[in-house]
């Protein structure tokens, strides 16, 4: 009978080191379950972000494109407006009419 008790009693120690084992590995699933979440809302939190910014690029690119267009007709249009004024320039003379202050 002794032996068949340390038999039960050696038994019951490793289930209950088995059950410990056990329910660490839940708790760390547990965790590990969390923290994926948590990663997955600030993956799609970025993601909206990231669209925003796309956004907000490609409008920056329309209005660039815009005033440069914008920009060449009215350098288009002071030209005209020099030549009907001042008559016919030497483009050397009309190109220094652009030149920002202090570029010689």
């Amino acid at each position: 009978m002794c032996i068949r008790d340390r038999k039960n009693t050696l038994a019951q120690q490793q289930a209950d080191t088995l059950n410990m084992k056990l329910m660490e590995e839940m708790t760390l699933q547990q965790q590990q379950t969390c923290q994926g979440i948590k990663l997955q809302a600030e993956l799609t939190k970025l993601q909206r972000e990231n669209e925003v910014l796309l956004s907000e690029v490609q409008l920056l690119e329309s209005e660039d494109t815009r005033i440069r267009k914008e920009n060449s007709t009215l350098k288009e249009e002071v030209a005209r407006l020099d030549k009907i004024v001042y008559g016919q320039r030497s483009k050397k003379k009309s190109a220094m009419r652009f030149q920002p202050i202090g570029s010689s």
